[in-house]
């Protein structure tokens, strides 16, 4: 068994998250655009999951559109 399939069996969905539905909301539904934000995340820091890469682009996404 290889290690991405028991990482992509036991590993819990992160677009199940309530985060992320509040991100998919937050990019008026531009899931290309969450996965960019996502993938952002987990380049500043690579030890980051996918999960909590979610709550960080969502916790960016409402600094940076409040500091406007």
């Amino acid at each position: 068994m290889s290690a991405s399939f028991i990482l992509s069996c036991c590993a819990p969905d992160y677009k199940a998250t309530p985060s992320y539905g509040k991100l998919l909301t937050a990019c008026h539904g531009d899931a290309a655009k969450v996965e960019r934000l996502i993938d952002h995340e987990i380049r500043k820091d690579p030890k980051l999951s996918r999960s909590a890469a979610v709550v960080s682009a969502l916790d960016r996404l409402y600094m940076d559109r409040r500091a406007t």
